[in-house]
């Protein structure tokens, strides 16, 4: 067992101005609006704050949470080794910072699969917490120049199932197997298995569902939930048992006075432990990956992956529920019809089609893992390796003029921001890669994109409105909308430039370039917004991972489709109040031979149009001219999404 003490990597957090004022964000910046961001937000923070008043008082005092977990370090060359690091991590910290890596603290890594032994190795840490919560430790906070003591409490651990059982000692297996309802759970034997039944005891009275008997195991549902234990009667109950000493001997049998209890855990040694609201948490990770992997394999039909056997048929028999479920005897023989739930073959090539297109992010391989240098004493290399990290990561936060986690720009940065005023440009985008070099946009597609821009812009709504009530006079109401589409640009652009020549207050030079229309395009192979990284599709397509989350290939539109608004919307996306009525876009926004990229528009020289005069539409090209117009320069950009 490898043990590094708290204390010391706690005082760190107010010894830097980088984070001592951000351990007291969880109550001097937190926002009251009834919105859950953070644990604070949560009912059993707040009940432990009216339960210990001194503690909360003081927002320095540190508020942590616990996680332990196995694994191999050595990947799947060994599979009898198992590694459990216990870490801590303080909640006091911003919502997107007290789950970084930077301050996660390696507390306890032992090298054993432990079951009720992990108190023996919980001791040190233990004490050291009772500690800091009944005396405290003297600290220096950088915020405010002065010494202080610094207590701190830790508030759940977050586990998997089977971790639970560890921890808490209550055993996660048989028939009370569910630490919340205890001796009252609803378990029985059903396909080699134990299930867990009388679920709809948690609805409410009036819930439709406790009446239907059919859709569930044949019986309504007229019992009360279980009863809650609260944390001091697990405690009374727990103080009244015997449990004997922790070995690795064969365990004997139980007691049935100790139901699933199996030892009672350390952490009831903190004098607030047995208060909390909540002790434990489960990590969702797992309980995702089980039901899917359990819906899936039932619904595919996959062999030993499916629920639906010949062992779960005979026992819906034996329950008398469900009949067009039961065996077939067919010529003697049991056979399982096709059910309802399962996919025809057909539909499963259609569904491995989708999976196997769907991309999900660059992956994240195990921190800890990594750190494995000397597989002879794999631990030892691992705490080596994290006392390194947590030692360059502190001294980084004293270094100015040198690049570091703390100052180093996000890996997407979106460069910065932008200097046009103009409501529409307040998305800022930076592309990356060199300007994609033999493609172009058609006059049509131009004019199309510039439409979309102006019909989106604030500043410009007075403008839309006044044109819009002047088509509504000269035009029929069925022919209106149209004109005010093809008319309003060059109004527009009329009216800015006798603005700028009355020199009226009114006259704004940033709507006087936008009024001028799109002159320069660039294509680019992808861009960065808001720290996430878009690619276009011709570069994406040859990855095996998406940058922005999942990615799923656009399902196929109709060819008469209008699906200009819906490429543009999802491009100039800036939010609901941003975009309105692009509805009135009618031309198609696709462009043949031309992937989805970055469209990068400059609005500064004016352009000089040549048309051809036998050339078609849709083969016109813009070209930059040599204009003196001392007008400033401005451009916009439209990132298409994927």
């Amino acid at each position: 067992m490898r043990y590094l003490p708290l204390k010391p990597r706690l005082q760190r957090l107010y010894m830097s101005m980088h984070t001592a004022t951000n351990m007291r964000w969880h109550k001097e910046g937190l926002v009251n609006d009834d919105v859950m961001r953070h644990p604070t937000d949560g009912e059993a923070w707040k009940e432990f704050d009216r339960m210990y008043p001194d503690f909360a008082a003081d927002p320095r005092n540190v508020r942590l949470g616990l996680a332990t977990d196995g694994f191999n370090p050595f990947g799947v060359l060994n599979q009898n080794h198992s590694t459990w690091p216990v870490v801590l991590f303080p909640y006091n910290l911003l919502p997107w910072k007290c789950m970084k890596k930077e301050y996660m603290m390696l507390t306890l890594l032992m090298s054993e699969d432990l079951g009720k032994l992990i108190d023996v190795y919980l001791r040190p840490l233990v004490d050291e917490l009772k500690d800091l919560w009944e005396n405290g430790v003297r600290t220096y906070d950088k915020y405010t120049g002065q010494m202080f003591t610094m207590r701190a409490a830790v508030m759940w651990t977050v586990n998997d199932f089977p971790a639970y059982a560890m921890v808490s000692g209550w055993m996660t297996k048989g028939y009370l197997a569910c630490p919340i309802c205890k001796e009252n759970v609803t378990s029985s034997w059903h396909a080699r298995k134990v299930c867990y039944l009388g679920h709809r005891r948690w609805l409410p009275w009036d819930n439709e569902w406790r009446q239907n008997d059919k859709a569930f195991h044949g019986t309504k549902e007229t019992r009360l939930r279980p009863r809650e234990w609260s944390g001091d009667e697990i405690l009374d109950q727990l103080n009244r048992l015997e449990f004997g000493h922790f070995s690795k001997g064969v365990s004997k049998p139980r007691p049935t006075t100790h139901l699933n209890w199996t030892h009672k855990s350390m952490l009831f040694e903190l004098p607030y432990w047995s208060k909390l609201k909540v002790r434990h948490n489960l990590d969702v990770m797992h309980i995702e990956k089980n039901v899917f992997d359990t819906l899936v394999g039932t619904i595919l039909d996959i062999e030993r992956k499916t629920k639906d056997t010949i062992e779960t048929r005979l026992d819906l028999e034996r329950m008398g529920i469900r009949s067009s479920l039961w065996m077939q005897n067919v010529g003697g023989t049991l056979k399982k019809g096709h059910p309802f739930f399962t996919v025809k073959p057909n539909g499963k090539k259609e569904f491995f089609n989708f999976i196997s297109s769907v991309k999900f992010p660059d992956g994240y391989i195990g921190e800890l893992k990594k750190c494995v240098r000397n597989r002879a004493k794999p631990e030892g290399s691992l705490v080596e390796a994290w006392v390194a990290y947590e030692s360059l990561t502190f001294c980084a936060m004293y270094l100015e003029d040198v690049e570091t986690a703390f100052n180093r720009p996000q890996r997407n940065n979106d460069g910065g921001v932008r200097k046009e005023k103009l409501s529409v440009f307040a998305q800022i985008a930076r592309p990356f890669g060199d300007p994609v070099k033999g493609e172009s946009f058609t006059k049509n597609d131009m004019e199309v994109a510039h439409w979309f821009i102006l019909n989106n812009c604030e500043e410009a709504l007075p403008y839309l409105e006044e044109h819009e009530q002047l088509m509504k006079r000269e035009h029929h109401s069925y022919l209106y909308a149209k004109k005010h589409r093809d008319l309003f640009p060059s109004w527009f652009h009329a009216h800015m430039n006798k603005l700028k020549e009355l020199n009226s207050p009114s006259y704004d030079e940033e709507l006087y370039n936008l009024a001028r229309g799109p002159l320069h395009i660039e294509l680019f192979s992808g861009c960065h917004v808001n720290g996430i990284k878009f690619l276009g599709a011709t570069r994406d397509d040859k990855l095996t991972t998406q940058n922005s989350g999942v990615h799923v290939p656009e399902l196929d539109h109709d060819d008469n489709d209008d699906v200009a608004d819906q490429q543009l919307s999802s491009s100039i996306e800036i939010g609901e109040e941003t975009l309105r009525d692009t509805n009135i876009v009618q031309e198609p926004f696709d462009i043949p031979g031309v992937p989805e990229f970055e469209i990068s528009i400059d609005l500064g020289d004016l352009p000089q149009y040549n048309a051809p005069k036998e050339a078609n539409e849709d083969e016109d090209e813009w070209e930059s001219g040599n204009d003196s117009s001392e007008d400033s320069d401005s451009y916009y950009c439209s990132s298409e999404e994927d």
